[in-house]
């Protein structure tokens, strides 16, 4: 995994690299998000949060063929607490068998 945050343009890149994945395996790849107002976008490639005046953007920059989608967050097991207010971000895909990049930005725009 690589992270890197740009401060001048206030983003944050997280690159995962999938190698030795055999083929047809089910990948799963998570963010947990909360905010006021979150907001896919109609391509599944991008989303906004909101919350309290401010405004962060996600992209799914790679796989380019996958879309994100975003569910509440809800446990498992009865055992597991509840979590109001937080979604489970997510993106799934069969593995191809080959070297796979996952690249999501994280931008502060407003």
């Amino acid at each position: 995994r690589r992270v890197t945050f740009d401060s001048a343009k206030q983003v944050v890149r997280v690159e995962d690299r999938l190698r030795k994945v055999k083929r047809g395996t089910q990948v799963d790849w998570t963010l947990m998000v909360f905010g006021d107002e979150k907001q896919l976008s109609d391509d599944g490639r991008s989303v906004t949060l909101r919350h309290d005046g401010h405004a962060l953007q996600i992209d799914l920059l790679e796989p380019e063929e996958v879309r994100f989608q975003m569910a509440p967050a809800v446990g498992k097991h009865p055992a597991e607490a509840e979590n109001p207010g937080i979604d489970r971000l997510w993106i799934e895909f069969e593995s191809n068998g080959r070297p796979t990049k996952i690249d999501v930005e994280l931008t502060v725009v407003e």
